[in-house]
């Protein structure tokens, strides 16, 4: 399905990027017999959109007599890369897998639901149970069942589409589209199998994000819209989780819940919540000091308050965000501050409060209207539809608008899930042409989540004494082992990272250098040499014997034997405006001698290069981790093997490195990449890029 939606040659992509596209595909579906009575012009084929999967599959098959006469007229009048796009999702296109779209749209139209419910932060803890419910059972009466074949949807749909044949020519190829007998029965359970497969893994994904064994379930018993299954259990949950009486909880539960419950139904309020009945129920039995000592609610409450403050979602900060830059745009940047805050709080926080308190900033609207502009004209005329009866929606009719489609699909789904509750448990055999080895690897990770969940619970303390499995305390207490090492090696890595953009202070470094001595790799001035006493330095006129080389160019030196000398001692190279003007750059070099190494050089390179080797072992300081051998070039395979590989390095002459008795080995060099490599490595947190004053 991902040349049906993401790939580039798509008819989803196609239409989403080009407006020239987007003009033909809407000319042509006015005289196309479609699904619904009005075009769209936009697929929303965008990776990065919440409904990423759903518009650009469900649109297709709204429109695929439309998308199929928009492919033909590009490969016809098209010879750029979108007429090749096009021909190829054509080659594509074939009854089954418009099929297998469709249903996977209905998976997805039913899956966003869900989604968007979740994705809501004011989302009510206690109906979480209910809709994973109803999901699972309208994904099961839909794809176990096969009631996507008879209920109203994108399913149902396609095959009566398919039931209209078309026929076209692409190239020397005639390829026909649809059959006047319908879809075969073969074709449909093949179809209906692979959804069985991703059914499964739905049913695990859901297992794993809502188990049911967290308190977020548990919460279910204050539902007050359809009841709760096993309430003894999830209050035995809830008590745990909460540290509360268990016996005075479930008491004072099953005391408050059917006056909350008739609270509820009474309510004028179409929007009061359980939370809200729940509330007033508390606030009835507290008002008198009879009644609340005859129904003492203090557990209850205990308990409620955890309810209230539980959190399902927190995506409301970046709905925030995303609501505020869309409300307050960039025309208006040039407004006040207090002129922003007061509209993006406006925009933000007025939704959120109740019905009755939202009637007082209408009425000073209403107020400020009339007296910045006067009260408006009433009409003197009668409308000119009075009179005439209004059409209402015909639910034989064709639907009108997507959303008119998606609220009667919806509809359908929720009768055939209630029609199949109570025989939605069955078992799914799944053979090998449908369950492949990606099912299984994401059906496997899955499986892991839930177990993760399960141990993160047993942290929580909210399993109950069955549920604890042997071996889970240990296990739990491994996983929060392994949480706090990530979360301090996280923390490590950060510090390091923010010490290397600091870069070391003036004051560290003059600690550091305390005694320590200088060599000279410019000229010496009176200004220069002062500065490097005053940082507590030495000049020597021995560079081995140094610790600091003053250089015009730090990390850039000049002279290769000083440079060569800095990698091997891990020495600073220092500019000398640091000491003039307290702005200059430090680089310290990583000491390649202290890292323990083995170098084995060919006798043949060792005899052309003396005065190298040995100034290199001179400038090698006394506690090095260095091991230098001399052997022949057949014999350096052999040695080699006597260490370990990430510790040996080779050193032959130009002429040898392709030779065949070396051939294969790693960190193989020369006497002119060898000294690269000592000095390519540096210390960030004791150096400075000399850019400000510290």
């Amino acid at each position: 399905m991902k040349i049906s939606v993401f790939e580039a040659q798509g008819i989803a992509k196609l239409l989403q990027f080009s407006e020239e596209i987007k003009r033909i595909f809407v000319e042509i579906t006015t005289s196309t017999d479609t699904v619904l009575k009005r075009a769209v012009s936009n697929f929303r084929a965008a990776a990065h959109r919440f409904e990423s999967h759903a518009k650009p599959l469900g649109r297709p098959c709204l429109y695929i007599h439309a998308c199929i006469r928009t492919a033909l007229r590009l490969t016809k009048t098209r010879s750029d890369a979108s007429g090749q796009k096009a021909k190829a999702w054509l080659l594509w296109l074939s009854e089954e897998r418009a099929l297998l779209a469709a249903m996977l749209a209905d998976a997805a139209d039913s899956s966003i639901r869900l989604t968007r419910l979740m994705d809501t932060e004011s989302v009510d803890p206690a109906m979480l149970c209910r809709e994973v419910s109803l999901y699972m059972s309208s994904v099961k009466a839909l794809f176990l069942h096969g009631a996507c074949f008879t209920e109203f949807g994108f399913t149902s749909t396609m095959l009566e589409t398919l039931k209209t044949p078309i026929v076209f020519q692409l190239g020397s190829e005639t390829k026909s589209f649809g059959d006047s007998s319908g879809v075969p029965e073969e074709i449909k359970q093949r179809c209906l199998a692979r959804m069985q497969a991703w059914l499964k893994l739905a049913e695990a994904a859901v297992a794993a994000e809502f188990p049911s064994f967290e308190i977020a379930q548990a919460f279910d018993v204050f539902d007050l819209s359809g009841g709760s299954h096993n309430a003894d259990e999830k209050l035995q949950r809830v008590a745990k989780a909460c540290n509360l009486d268990e016996q005075a909880l479930k008491a004072q539960w099953r005391d408050v819940f059917p006056r909350a419950e008739r609270l509820l139904k009474q309510s004028t309020d179409v929007n009061a919540k359980n939370k809200d009945a729940w509330a007033l129920a508390l606030d009835r039995l507290c008002q008198h000091h009879y009644t609340k000592g005859q129904h003492p609610v203090e557990i209850l409450r205990e308990a409620l308050i955890q309810y209230f403050s539980f959190g399902a979602s927190s995506s409301g900060v970046e709905q925030s965000f995303s609501k505020s830059q869309w409300g307050f745009g960039t025309r208006r940047n040039s407004a006040l501050h207090s002129t922003e805050e007061f509209s993006v709080k406006a925009l933000l926080d007025l939704p959120t409060v109740a019905a009755s308190q939202k009637d007082w900033p209408i009425r000073l609207a209403r107020l400020t209207w009339v007296s910045c502009f006067g009260q408006s004209r009433s009409s003197t005329a009668e409308r000119v539809d009075k009179g005439s009866k209004r059409k209402t929606e015909d639910e034989e009719a064709k639907p009108a608008t997507e959303a008119v489609f998606l609220r009667k699909r919806r509809r359908g789904e929720a009768l055939a899930a209630g029609r199949m509750e109570g025989n939605s448990d069955v078992a799914l055999d799944l053979h090998e042409q449908v369950w492949t080895q990606k099912h299984q690897k994401e059906l496997e990770f899955q499986q892991r989540k839930r177990k993760m969940r399960k141990l993160q619970a047993l942290s929580e303390n909210s399993l109950l004494q069955r549920e604890i499995e042997d071996g889970m305390q240990q296990e739990s207490e491994a996983c929060h082992k392994n949480m706090i090492q990530r979360e301090t090696a996280r923390r490590t890595k950060e510090k390091k990272m923010l010490r290397a953009e600091k870069g070391c202070s003036r004051a560290d470094l003059k600690a550091a250098w305390g005694g320590k001595k200088v060599y000279l790799a410019v000229p010496a001035n009176m200004h220069l040499v002062q500065g490097i006493s005053d940082m507590g330095l030495a000049v020597t006129n021995q560079a081995s014997a140094a610790t600091v080389i003053v250089c015009s160019k730090p990390g850039h030196m000049q002279d290769p034997r000083l440079r060569l000398l800095a990698g091997l001692q891990g020495c600073y190279e220092v500019a000398p405006s640091f000491f003039l003007t307290g702005q200059g750059a430090v680089l310290k070099r990583r000491a390649a001698a202290a890292i323990k190494r083995v170098l084995i050089v060919s006798k043949a390179c060792a005899k052309k290069c003396p005065k190298f080797w040995r100034f290199l072992r001179s400038c090698l300081p006394e506690n090095h981790k260095w091991t230098m051998a001399k052997t022949a070039l057949s014999a350096i395979r052999a040695a080699h093997g006597r260490f370990p590989k990430k510790n040996v390095w080779v050193v032959v002459l130009p002429g040898q490195r392709n030779h065949q008795d070396i051939r294969g080995l790693p960190n193989v060099f020369t006497m002119r990449s060898l000294p690269k490599r000592i000095c390519n490595g540096f210390d960030p947190g004791l150096s400075r890029s000399g850019s400000a004053l510290t």
